[in-house]
């Protein structure tokens, strides 16, 4: 988590969207199919963003993977934990509510706002939490200042932990200059990136506040003589050690016998 993140080389064209969700179909906002650039990726420890953008407008599509040192059932907790974190990078929820609950599987709307570059952005999404398959899906509830927000997190078990990916399609409702779409697409990838970090970062303290504190050694207690035992005091100077009585005679007389 430490290393410095690694820009690597743009990947082919990849003239056509796919779907990421059964709710999207590879469309834009205007039904159209969605013509995307090359992929530009970014990568550090155990974590990776890749983002393309469409050949026109702004729709961006971001795939996203991170390892988390939690089981996966933990991971998927943390994801559908109702509570905003540090790590969402979101100011916070004004509205949530339960539309269906199996006791598996939810759908939830929630509205939220967040900090999207340099502006404060408001978003309601329908969010389909499914425990069995460890997905967390969401949708735009409604347009307002994206027109199109929509992914797909999945949780998949892995050594030591388990794997967190999501893939994101996004529109904003304004296009911006093309002199600017390069830079907003790099603040982009380092938004990811940084929120990767810190959810590696909260899975770590989860994970560390959930282990059992290390057992303290025992310490043997000094035995103590049995009561009514015959004991004696053999003094060496200034050193006193506590033994059992020796009968003397006895002794002599045993090895008398034994001459």
């Amino acid at each position: 988590m430490g290393k410095p993140a690694v820009h690597l080389e743009e990947e082919p064209d990849s003239p056509v969207s796919e779907g990421c969700s059964p709710h999207s179909s590879g469309r834009g906002a205007e039904g159209g199919e969605v013509q995307y650039g090359s992929f530009k990726t970014v990568q550090g420890a155990d974590w990776s963003v890749s983002m393309r953008q469409s050949k026109r407008g702004f729709h961006c599509h971001a795939l996203v993977q991170a390892r988390l040192s939690l089981p996966p059932d933990q991971a998927f907790d943390m994801l559908v934990d109702p509570v905003v974190k540090p790590w969402r990078h979101v100011k916070e929820c004004t509205f949530r509510e339960v539309l269906e609950d199996d006791g598996n599987r939810q759908l939830v709307e929630v509205e939220q706002t967040a900090m999207c570059l340099f502006k404060t952005v408001r978003t309601r999404t329908f969010v389909y939490q499914d425990r069995s398959a460890r997905t967390v899906e969401y949708r735009l509830a409604r347009q307002g200042a994206m027109r199109c927000f929509e992914g797909l997190w999945t949780i998949t078990p892995c050594k030591g932990g388990c794997t967190a990916a999501l893939e994101q399609r996004m529109q904003p409702a304004f296009v911006p200059p093309p002199p600017f779409k390069r830079f907003l697409r790099r603040a982009l990838l380092g938004k990811a990136a940084h929120m990767l970090r810190d959810m590696q970062g909260e899975a770590e303290a989860l994970r560390s506040k959930a282990e059992p504190a290390a057992p303290r050694p025992l310490v043997k207690e000094p035995s103590l003589p049995t009561p009514g035992a015959p004991t004696a005091t053999l003094r060496l100077g200034s050193l006193s050690l506590g033994c059992h009585k020796i009968d003397w005679a006895a002794e002599e007389e045993a090895e008398e016998a034994a001459a």
